[in-house]
């Protein structure tokens, strides 16, 4: 049953017309089985001073973004509270720094160094993989530069204005909770343009994002960072194999030269043998 003008309830029963008539109701006819003990009737209200009229309980026309449940009949005025809820806004900063901070590690575990005794032969084994690594460098300094060099149109022109700052021991992002909970409260359509962006100029999320697209692309510079190690590891493999026949090649020379060194040698031992044992006859037949 709806209390509303716009829905009134008909009930009916079918193959009994003694229920029918005892139990059957419809608002648009003269007489009814049975009677209505409170009629139909629209919410009604009044918000800053405009009269509204609705068929329904829920009210999402009259408050911007607001939806109110009505849920009893008042006499006097109500006074209807509103608060920004920024928690998810906290939530969502707070994970961007996280993945951000998580991004660093990684850097670190792959530029790792590892310090060995002069003169040794060889490098630490620990050595992070991409030590040295020109692309890698190149993607950190314009992460740097992109959390620092912000084109906000709000008031908030630097992350350190809601409390996020960064580590200059190991370049990590540290987030001051209740400096950001401040800011939000103050500006979060602020916040919101440092962090995103506000349509016109592009905010520090995005621009990184944008950056790390680009970066990942077919046409990027990690692809092509990636294309220039499998050229050079292809060459390497060529050379390497094209050594290998030539090392081999000269094994097998030098074991047929060893060959037939060994077999004159024995040649040599031989004639030396007969060479000898003919010397000896000669001198006995003296």
């Amino acid at each position: 049953m709806t209390p509303a003008l716009d829905n009134a309830m008909t009930l009916s029963v079918s193959g009994d017309d003694a229920l029918q008539s005892f139990m059957g109701y419809d608002a648009s006819a003269s007489s009814n089985g049975m009677e209505v003990s409170v009629a139909a009737q629209n919410a009604q209200l009044t918000v800053n001073n405009v009269a509204i009229e609705n068929s329904s309980n829920t009210i999402s026309d009259a408050l911007e973004n607001i939806t109110l449940n009505l849920n009893d009949v008042t006499t006097g005025n109500q006074t209807l509270t509103i608060t920004q809820d920024t928690s998810k806004a906290q939530t969502a900063i707070k994970d961007w720094v996280n993945a951000y901070n998580s991004l660093i590690d990684t850097f670190s575990s792959l530029t790792k160094y590892t310090a060995v005794d002069a003169g040794a032969d060889s490098q630490s084994s620990s050595n992070g993989a991409l030590l040295g690594d020109s692309t890698l460098r190149t993607i950190q300094t314009q992460l740097k530069s992109m959390l620092s060099n912000t084109v906000s149109s709000s008031n908030y022109k630097t992350l350190a204005q809601i409390g996020i700052t960064t580590d200059p021991s190991d370049g990590k992002l540290e987030l001051d909770a209740d400096k950001l909970t401040a800011a939000l409260k103050k500006d979060a359509s602020g916040v919101g343009a440092l962090i995103v962006g506000d349509g016109k100029k592009t905010g520090i999320t995005t621009t990184i994002g944008s950056n790390l697209t680009s970066w990942l692309s077919t046409t990027g510079i990690i692809k092509a960072a990636t294309d220039g190690v499998s050229k050079t590891l292809n060459k390497l493999t060529k050379d390497y194999n094209a050594a290998s026949d030539r090392i081999d090649a000269q094994v097998a020379r030098y074991k047929e030269q060893f060959t037939q060194l060994d077999v004159l040698m024995t040649s040599l031992n031989s004639t030396s043998s007969y060479l000898t044992q003919q010397f000896e006859n000669n001198s006995n037949s003296k």
